[in-house]
């Protein structure tokens, strides 16, 4: 389809002419310069935009498609710089032989390119030359294919080499496998990218901002070891830190992606070396990573039931309900700010209690569900204290119990950081106790999750203690639960017998606001 034969737009705010001509390599529209009203005539402009659209024009007839080649896109660029093009120029893309051919085409299609040395070495190579070699090859290889694939082989068509050769660079493939990730990535049940998939597009960043661009053929294995080394030497944060073993193992994960996404897309030519996926991804360790302590026999630090109990004392009834809830079924800020009310159940008894082994009664409450982030489903017996602090909480029937004063969800679906309301007000409560207390712990909010879990894993088992925290991971045996129900049973008596280990907070829970 032909460019439209639109004149010069608008120039922006610094003056620059930056039409729109074709879809680039990733589908997006290209928008190439021109020239600037400030120092440039905008006829000279507007013939750099008429050689721009035939080359469009032209390259997408010879290829049979609706966007720009990456060579052809460079070449556009630099005609809208008003640089001369040169056969040293297309020699940054294509070898000498091919750098022969893609200037007489250019030429054929009315466009000039200045060409000296590089040109001649290609023309070197005689038409018979190049005949000769080929037709001994492809015989060769004609031959060998027949016996084993049949006639079908003498319907093979060699490729165009200004089509097949790779000329993109390491930063549009990462800006394509960008595009990619959002028109692939996770959505919610509005339609918009879930924070993962914001959180991978600005690695895709990070990993620009340390790696400097480079033509995509050169992209062997040890530029692979280059770039990756970048990394597991974990490199200085805009802090000044260096960087954190998580964050560089989440970048090198990302890597991997690409690579292995960059092999199998049919809009680059270019072909996984053997050995790319098994280089050593090994993080360096720092004299940092060393903890100074001596005793390392807790490393997760979680609130007592009594200090939970001053938490409570010094906050509302609906932070009293939120601490609680939190505490007793392992929630985080995921789990609390997006549980649906009406998975949770009041005076119920199990409809399963006897087939699991677990003597229910009417009077039982329950929140059950899958966890948000994972999907992974869960049951939890809620403590009659907790259950009768979330009951006022639903009579103006909110879809979850973390709401906002007009009632509208504390986690935002849609926001870079969606449990920053929730973070924020536990900062502002923990602002409060510290300045009454400077030397009551500050834990972030998510250390409620881990309170219950904690102490389960110490009194009863580790499986016990992810079945309450819903983890994926449960259990070695990947497949067991694919023949087996899970021991929820066991989770109920671990909850219920800890209700008066708890008594501190849940007395807290009951009292009346002074």
């Amino acid at each position: 389809m032909k460019t439209r034969n639109h004149g010069l737009p608008k120039a922006d705010k610094r003056g620059r002419i930056r039409p729109h001509v074709g879809n680039r390599p990733d589908g997006k529209k290209a928008r190439i310069d021109v020239g600037n009203v400030k120092t440039e005539g905008t006829d000279e402009m507007k013939r750099r935009l008429d050689v721009i659209r035939t080359l469009y024009d032209r390259q997408c007839e010879r290829s049979q498609i609706e966007r720009w080649n990456h060579w052809a896109l460079q070449v556009a660029r630099r005609i809208g710089n008003g640089e001369q093009l040169t056969d040293g120029f297309l020699a940054t893309m294509f070898d000498s032989v091919t750098v022969a051919g893609v200037a007489a085409q250019l030429r054929a299609w009315g466009i000039s390119v200045t060409t000296g040395d590089i040109h001649q070495q290609g023309m070197q190579v005689s038409q018979e030359q190049i005949e000769a070699i080929v037709a001994k090859s492809v015989q060769e290889q004609v031959a060998q294919l027949r016996s084993v694939r049949g006639v079908i082989v003498d319907q093979a068509v060699v490729g165009d080499p200004m089509t097949m050769a790779e000329t993109a660079s390491f930063y549009e493939a990462l800006d394509s496998f960008g595009f990619y990730m959002r028109e692939t990535g996770k959505k919610d049940e509005r339609g918009k990218l879930t924070n993962t998939v914001y959180t991978d597009l600005d690695t895709l960043k990070q990993i620009k901002e340390r790696i400097d661009d480079f033509p995509l053929r050169q992209f062997l294995l040890p530029k692979w070891e280059a770039v990756l080394a970048v990394w597991k030497n974990r490199p200085t944060t805009k802090r000044g830190n260096r960087g954190s073993r998580d964050w560089v193992e989440d970048v090198i994960k990302i890597l991997f992606r690409f690579v292995r996404w960059l092999d199998t897309n049919p809009q680059f030519k270019w072909t996984m070396p053997r050995g790319f996926l098994d280089v050593d991804r090994r993080i360096i360790s720092l004299p940092q990573d060393e903890s100074s302590e001596i005793f390392q026999t807790i490393s997760k630090m979680t609130y007592s039931p009594e200090e939970l109990a001053t938490i409570m004392r010094n906050t509302d009834p609906f932070w009293k309900c939120i601490i609680a809830v939190c505490v007793n079924c392992a929630f985080g800020q995921s789990e609390i700010g997006q549980w649906s009310t009406k998975r949770i159940v009041f005076s119920h008894a199990h409809p399963h209690a006897e087939k699991i082994g677990w003597r229910s009664k009417g009077s039982d409450h329950w929140a059950c569900g899958p966890r948000p982030k994972t999907g992974c489903y869960g049951e939890h017996l809620l403590w009659p204290e907790v259950a009768d602090a979330i009951k006022p909480l639903m009579a103006d029937g909110r879809p979850v119990l973390a709401v906002t004063r007009t009632g509208k969800p504390m986690w935002m679906t849609h926001a870079k950081r969606p449990q920053s309301q929730i973070d924020n007000r536990w900062k502002s409560l923990m602002d409060r106790i510290t300045k009454k207390t400077p030397d009551f712990p500050r834990l972030p909010f998510g250390s409620l999750r881990d309170v219950l879990p904690d102490i389960i894993r110490q009194k009863y088992s580790d499986d016990v203690a992810s079945l309450a925290l819903q983890h994926k991971t449960y259990s070695a045996d990947k497949l067991l639960q694919c023949y087996a129900n899970f021991p929820f049973a066991k989770l109920f008596k671990a909850t219920e017998e800890l209700r008066e280990h708890f008594k501190p907070m849940l007395d807290a829970l009951k009292e009346q606001d002074n």
